[in-house]
């Protein structure tokens, strides 16, 4: 797990969950009693330099002093307890996510034993100390604020710190906290934190924690003195232990007879469990039949068994732990499930539940012993929710400790000894589920393997009834909205609306679909390998997507369902019953995802009924008939149970009695968290699972001897059906299809975390409710959009782990190296012609160089003098710290970027990449070197199959070796890569640049980097401390001091206006350009290359072509660090003083693609209207006519294997319209009108120029001022489709088909292009306009829809929104959204004719119905589904259908409704602004609306539109009421990572 890993996902888990600050009065008073024991004197003395003595040389040997103090100075005060220093030592047997913890000061009872200094299940309470203040996790608000004031204050600035040190000292804290109660019998508990001379007392418990306001107990000991002494005065259940759980004191034979009973070893601990149980009153004492007197039942119970071995690794919520006991009154084996319910008149008990369902005769349950609250008169129920409400203005759940206990220690679902015992266990337990449906009307809603065991006899038994709908209990119906389960068994009908769908039966039985699916896949072998079953889970079940402020999933486990392909992986058990029977039931539940029966279906029912007894197959087939049968199946249980029955009957027959299961997946990284299970854990053991307890056999079912047994099955036919499911006929029987597009499915990374209920539980945790990032707002720029991503804004959490994932693709594909510094330095940095006496240079950095004590910002320093001193005195560039200012100007990827040193012309006091020469980035460790120090070919083992992290490709060298790879597969290599691409694009794309040089400092190693368009060029390591490092160093610095500007990568065909033009040429042209004043003028040089012919060489034009142009710098900075790397700028031509739009690029040389102003040349021979004209074009030359051309290509083979990289020519195109953004409209009609015209340019360069445009995007699509029609532009990606061939996708993802998405490596055609169209105008059509629904609705179905994308198998993938919309007529816009217009009727015609794209193609017996019916009925035949997908299908490979569809909307009725916002309301970013944020954020977007304003010059129509409006986020937390949702919404204060995005991330490394 990387650093500070672990403290992010406590953190987000825990958010707005701290209560405080409370004054430390009312804390001690309300928590701790009064001691009646004198306290002792506080000796008066001053504490301050123990904190600020500055004397220490380092924070470390500060605390150290903190620390001899705090456990001296007040030991008087720990009474019976006794003050430990465990910061030097770690628990080895207690862990939070399987990371180490060890508080700094560990308190104890004394007369406990310690084995170790650090033993969490013995401490008392725990003290974490810091050095520096700033560590302090919490802000206080003023003392004089209360009510409505400190609510409104803590909206902008929340209790929790959200900076790095506040996070990480929280994060700690919470790790302490979760080890402690989750250690120990513990109902709550107690710390300090101390950062510096403040401090800061904490209550823990199951609903939060209650914080102090901090306090200088340097000058106040006496406060920490009372706290102490209350505490070791205080009972043990009032400093929180569970007094219901002791040591057992039993004689030897029943000490034994609980050993033997549950085989422990003879030496092992027991303890005794107390369970008060609140079954109704017993009835009164009666005589026998032989006159004595029987007793009554007990209320309280005892049980006995070991200590505890598994914790809970959250700190709020049900926090569920489970046991296998002993009864010794029953002499049996019992199971006991301890957690805390929620204290609310909707949820209802357990136990309650578990005789309801006895009373009504409901099967296949585990028998329930007793239940009850465990009572005590300190700890049953939490109390941080009820300070919840004055300090938070918000109400936090409250929660009571209970206790159920079972007659039954059941054996896992996945651990069932043969497949027929799987599905008999599966119809089981939907019998339960349906007389518990039909008989007690209790729906479970938590269906999940974890929730379905096995008894001794094999029989199923549905467990875990807590989250339950009681439908005769009005309380518990108002928690029938929303989704409360197990994600990856969930329907995905709830998954992809968690908040507001209504949980139904269907949902419930979908997810016993799920859960068979899971299994069989995960346990039953089927020729598949690990790693693509992992990814099938991942893609299918695992899937997450953060929407707004909500994590929402299932539409691939939709997509898949309705279209009858890919819901079973490729090549698992081709056609046996299992395969066959799962894909039929798939089939069923994909009805509630297909679109409704057509008039003319329906049509086509009634015309053939008639003949349904002639033509039963045809009759049985007809859609309307297929879509009314499953509807009514899904209504009930008996279809499934007889399915379920019928498949387990079939594996019985064919002669399955053994156990044929192979353990494909590694489930110790997917434990469910906070689930029960009726299930025994195999052996005790550390707190977390691992190789030593797996808790199912290593061994694979191959070596078992059992794979012919399973051939025989594989082999076997479909059974035929019993007469029992004739009674429930389910449509299209047969075989099930498979997946057809891409033959595997990809790989995400682990979403969960293990268990701490049961080894046996797998599947992760369920989600109550899911808290997630809000749509990224495209903010536009100036002149023309930058792109529609996630790179243009601020960038949510999830965004930032994606976009890191493409550097690291970008990376693998074109960085360079090693090669030799010496080689380096010799091809890129040439000795000066005029080379004087290299000035002698410092003493060399690092001859006391302590690797495990620097920090890295100790370096700075240093390092800048050792470089400065390598510059020498003859130059006038100088080293600049940077690391504490990012650069206001340069957004990379949405977040500002700061490398740590940089080199500038003369003195500079902030970041500024425009003006930097060079930087630097240090870290203090070697191991955060990215790349292979010991780099080169070896042999390396291949991972294990059974034990191998789940990465990588499984097209690995079968032999077991492989190539070892130049960048570091570490967290820390890959986060240090990550931010040197994000300096390096900063770098590149700011300013007038070809290439840069870097130095990146890692330890006492250095390397040398030079970063172009074609990607980089890296040095061997550089050891700069030793005597020939440090003269290659040296000879770098000085030959990049005395270089020429070309030769440090600067752009000599660019230089400022004013060493040209006089002030007053300057000001007309500011003027001309509607420019504020001061802005700064360059002039550009374009060598014109003239109507040039294709060709694969650089063109090279006369001098007398060169043309002159002036205006600003470019208003964007590329968002990559190879590639095109386009941009553009209004300018002003210096021969005609005309206004034209200069773009700039790096094009590739390559045969097979053409200059762009080529392309335009083209077009206007055969006559295209609707696209400018070009007035210059040509590639860059130096002043010595060298092209400005990249070099890394040249060292592609440098890592052993031969990269794929292009060579790229900087590039220039003028053009002679300078338009307006066609999101720029006041009207929708005229925005439409503009589409029309672009649609038309296309069409004629496709049908007379043979040419495919390739990026039809909101970018390329302008008004022309002098026309007032709309404009094609940016060719530089287009195609001659009569060439043979047409090129893959290049880039995009929000206006790109929905197919190119889904598979990357598929070829772009002209359905591609016309679903573009779709894509561009339905996104500016919802985003501008309104519709009648709010922003935040509009946006998150623009982020659904348009934003999505994830990385799999090494590729950017997306499009399941837009296939999803597509595939179902008349879903394709947000629902609500400008209903009865014809702008919306327009966009759903059009997605309509797309979508049959990604429908089912029809049948052979829906072709059969179809020539029936043209026999029968003509009329109604050209109404059916069939003649329909056939109609769309032809449409589709032309324009025309397109532009007459336009073109009628047009003319229709009733446009004025659709008209431009006048304040853009969507949700601006990807993140929940903090208040300056907030301030940046508006800030930006005004300038935006100043430039766009400034722009309105070159437009005929003006009208200023201002996106400068916000809309804060709601979070409609499930445990507040409605009126404090507004409330909520506004103190939603940071942008979270959730545990599953970090530990995926953490697990993968």
């Amino acid at each position: 797990m990387p650093p500070g890993a672990l403290e992010e996902i406590l953190t987000s888990d825990t958010s707005d969950k701290f209560v405080g600050p409370m004054p430390v009065d009312a804390f001690l008073n309300d928590f701790l009693p009064t001691s009646f024991c004198a306290m002792p004197r506080v000796e008066e003395c001053d504490f301050k330099p123990t904190c600020d003595d500055g004397s220490q040389d380092n924070e470390e040997s500060r605390e150290a002093v903190m620390l001899d103090f705090l456990m001296k100075g007040f030991a008087p005060f720990f009474g019976n307890l006794r003050a430990c220093r465990t910061n030097g030592s770690y628990d080895k047997r207690w862990r939070v996510y399987r990371q180490k913890v060890r508080p700094a000061i560990a308190v104890y009872e004394v007369d406990v034993p310690l084995d170790v200094d650090t033993d969490i299940s013995k401490m008392e309470t725990w003290i974490e100390v810091t050095a520096d203040e700033e560590d302090d996790p919490f802000e206080d608000p003023p003392d004089d604020l209360s009510g409505e004031d400190l609510c409104d204050h803590l909206d902008d600035r929340p209790f929790e710190r959200e900076d790095e040190s506040g996070t990480l000292t929280r994060g700690r804290a919470l790790a302490h906290a979760i080890a402690q109660l989750g250690s120990q019998y513990r109902n709550f508990a107690f710390s300090v934190l101390i950062f510096g001379k403040y401090a800061r007392l904490v209550r823990w418990d199951r609903a939060g924690a209650a914080v102090t306001r901090r306090f200088d107990w340097t000058t106040a000991p006496e406060l920490l003195a009372r706290f102490f002494w209350r505490f070791a005065n205080a009972s043990r259940e009032e400093r929180g232990a569970d007094e219901t759980v002791s040591r057992a004191e039993l004689n030897e034979e029943d000490a034994a007879a609980v050993r033997r009973g549950l085989t422990l070893p003879s030496d092992e601990e027991l303890f005794a469990y107390l369970l008060h149980d609140d079954s109704p009153p017993p009835p009164l004492p009666t005589e026998n039949e032989h006159g004595l007197s029987t007793d009554p039942i007990p209320t309280s119970r005892i049980y006995y068994g070991p200590r505890l071995n598994l914790m809970p690794w959250e700190l709020t919520g049900s926090s569920t732990r489970t046991f296998v006991l002993w009864d010794l009154v029953g002499q049996k084996k019992v199971f006991m499930k301890d957690t805390w319910r929620r204290d609310s008149r909707s949820a209802e008990k357990e136990g309650d539940i578990y005789r309801i369902l006895k009373s009504h005769d409901v099967s296949h349950l585990a028998p329930m012993e007793c239940s009850g609250d465990v009572l005590s008169s300190h700890g049953m129920r939490t109390r941080t929710q009820d300070y919840s409400k004055p300090y938070l203005g918000l109400r936090l759940s409250g929660y009571v400790h209970y206790r159920i206990v079972f007659g039954v220690v059941g054996i896992s679902l996945h651990d069932f000894s043969a497949p027929h015992q799987l599905f008999s266990a599966l119809a089981d337990a939907l019998e339960a589920h349906r007389d518990a449906y039909t008989k007690a009307k209790i729906l479970h809603r938590d269906i999940s393997a974890g929730n379905i065991i096995l008894s001794p006899t094999g029989e199923g038994l549905l467990i875990d009834w807590d989250h339950c709908l009681n439908m005769n209990n009005p309380a518990s119906l108002k928690t029938q909205v929303g989704f409360t389960g197990t994600w990856e068994f969930a329907s995905a009908r709830l998954l992809k609306s968690p908040r507001t769908e209504t949980h139904v039966l269907e949902d419930d039985l979908e997810s016993f679909l799920h859960v068979a699916t899971w299994t069989s896949v995960r346990r039953i072998p089927g020729g598949l390998k690990r790693r693509k079953i992992e990814r099938y889970l991942d893609e299918i079940f695992r899937e997450r997507r953060q929407t707004g402020d909500l994590e929402t999933g299932g539409i691939t486990k939709e997509m898949y369902m309705a279209t009858r392909e890919g819901y079973l992986p490729n090549d698992w058990l081709e056609g046996s019953p299992l395969r066959t029977l799962l894909g039929n039931i798939a089939d069923t539940f994909g009805i509630r995802y297909r679109h409704e029966p057509t008039d003319g279906d329906r049509h086509a029912e009634r015309v053939l009924f008639p003949f349904k007894d002639r033509h039963p197959e045809v009759y049985k087939q007809i859609y309307a008939c297929v879509y009314d049968k499953a509807m009514v199946a899904l209504g009930t249980h008996d279809w499934m149970i007889a399915r379920m029955r019928e498949l387990s009957h079939a594996l019985t027959d064919n002669g399955e009695s053994t156990r044929t299961v192979v353990i494909h997946c590694d489930d110790s990284r997917r434990q469910e968290s906070n689930k029960a299970s009726v299930s025994e854990p195999r052996e005790t053991g550390p707190s977390y699972p691992t190789k030593r307890n797996l808790p199912y056999p290593a061994k694979s079912f191959m070596d078992s001897g059992a794979s012919d047994q399973w051939a025989s099955i594989a082999s076997s036919p479909a059974p035929s059906s019993p007469s029992s499911i004739d009674e429930h006929p389910l449509p299209n029987e047969g075989s099930y299809g498979t997946q057809s597009d891409t033959g595997e499915h990809p790989n995400h990374s682990d979403d969960s975390r293990a268990s701490s209920s049961d080894l046996h539980q797998t599947p992760p945790p369920r989600v109550a409710h899911a808290k997630a990032l809000p749509y990224n707002n495209h903010t536009p720029v100036r002149y023309k959009l930058d792109g529609h991503t996630a790179f243009n804004s601020k960038t949510s959490n999830e965004d930032e782990e994606l976009i890191g994932k493409l550097l690291l693709m970008e990376a693998e594909k074109v960085l360079c190296g090693p090669i030799s510094a010496t080689k380096f330095i010799d091809d890129f940095l040439p000795v000066p012609d005029s080379a004087e006496e290299r000035a002698s240079a410092p003493p060399r950095y690092g001859q006391t160089f302590d690797r495990t004590k620097t920090k890295e910002r100790d370096m700075y320093a240093p390092i800048m003098t050792y470089i400065d001193g390598l510059l020498g005195e003859k130059t006038d560039l100088k080293t600049q710290k940077t690391a504490d200012k990012t650069d206001p100007n340069r957004l990379v990827h949405g977040r500002g970027v700061k490398p740590d040193l940089a080199i500038y012309k003369g003195a500079n006091t902030k970041t500024d990449f425009e003006l930097m020469e060079s930087w630097f980035e240090v870290k203090s460790t070697e191991a955060e070197d990215p790349f292979v120090s010991d780099f080169g070919s070896e042999p390396e083992p291949e991972p294990d199959s059974e034990s191998g992290s789940g990465s990588g490709s499984d097209s690995d060298s079968d032999s077991g070796f492989v190539k070892k790879r130049f960048l570091k597969d570490t967290v820390l290599g890959k986060n240090s890569l990550i931010q040197l691409l994000r300096y390096a694009i900063g770098h590149l794309g700011a300013g007038f640049r070809c290439f840069s040089f870097s130095i990146l400092f890692a330890g006492r190693y250095a390397r040398l980097i030079r970063w172009d368009r074609a990607g980089a060029v890296v040095s061997e390591q550089i050891d700069y401390t030793d005597e020939g490092g440090h003269d290659l160093l040296s000879r770098f610095i000085w030959r990049l001091s005395r270089a020429s500007p070309k030769q440090r990568g600067i752009d000599t065909t660019v230089d400022s206006a004013g060493s040209f033009l006089s002030d007053s040429e300057i000001e007309d042209i500011r003027q001309q350009l509607s420019l504020p004043p001061g802005t700064k003028l360059f002039r550009y040089l374009v060598h014109n290359d003239g109507d040039m012919k294709h060709s694969s060489s650089v063109l090279r034009a006369p001098p007398e072509n060169l043309y002159i142009y002036y205006g600003p710098s470019f208003p964007t900075t590329p968002q990559s660090l190879h590639g095109r790397c386009g941009r553009t700028v209004p300018v002003v031509s210096a021969q005609s003083k005309q206004l034209v739009l200069l773009k700039e690029s790096w094009r590739v040389i390559s045969r097979n693609i053409y200059p762009e102003a080529e392309t335009y040349h083209r077009l206007h021979e055969v006559g295209v209207p609707h696209i400018p004209r070009v007035e210059a074009s040509g590639d860059i030359r130096y002043d010595d006519g060298e092209e400005q051309s990249t070099d890394s290509q040249n060292y592609a083979g440098a890592s052993g294997d031969m990269k794929e990289m292009s060579s790229h020519v900087h590039y220039r195109l003028v053009l002679d319209v300078v338009g307006r953004e066609i999101t720029n409209f006041e009207f929708a009609q005229d925005m439409v009108a503009a589409v029309a015209n672009v649609l038309e340019a296309h069409m004629t360069a496709y049908q007379k120029a043979g040419i495919l445009h390739r990026d039809i995007s909101v970018n390329n699509m302008i008004w022309n001022p002098s026309t007032g029609k709309g404009n094609l532009i940016d060719w530089d990606t287009s195609c001659d489709v009569n060439r043979g061939g047409i090129p893959k996708r290049r880039q995009g993802r929000t206006f790109v088909s929905a197919k190119l998405l889904l598979d990357p490596e598929a070829f772009q055609g002209l359905e591609d292009d016309l679903e573009s169209f779709l894509h561009a105008l339905t996104w500016v059509s919802v985003r501008y306009v309104d519709g009648g629904i709010d922003g935040k609705q509009r946006g998150k179905w623009l982020y659904d829809v348009f934003d999505q994308r994830e990385v799999k198998d090494g590729r950017v993938v997306g499009g399941t929104g837009k296939k999803s919309n597509l595939r179902s007529r008349g879903n394709w816009l947000p629902v609500g959204w400008l209903a009865q217009s014809p702008l919306a009727a327009l966009l759903i015609d059009l997605a309509n004719v797309l979508g049959v794209r990604y429908r089912t193609a029809p049948t052979e017996w829906d072709h059969v119905a179809d020539t029936l019916l043209r026999l029968y009925e003509p009329e109604i035949a050209a109404l059916t589904t069939t003649k329909q997908y056939e109609n769309d299908q032809e449409q589709i490979r032309t324009h025309t259908w397109m532009i007459q569809t336009i073109q009628a909307a047009l003319a229709k009725e009733g446009w004025e409704m659709a008209v431009r916002m006048k304040e853009l309301d969507l949700i601006s970013s990807n993140f929940s602004p903090t208040h300056k944020q907030k301030k940046a954020q508006k800030k930006r977007f005004q300038q935006s609306d100043m430039q766009r304003a400034n722009s309105k010059s070159f437009e005929e129509s003006a009208s200023s539109q201002s996106i400068h409006s916000m809309k804060r986020r709601v979070d409609d937390d499930d445990d507040e009421d409605e009126k404090e949702a507004p409330r909520k919404a506004k103190r939603h204060k940071k942008s979270k990572k959730t545990k599953t995005v970090v530990h995926r991330r953490a697990a993968t490394n």
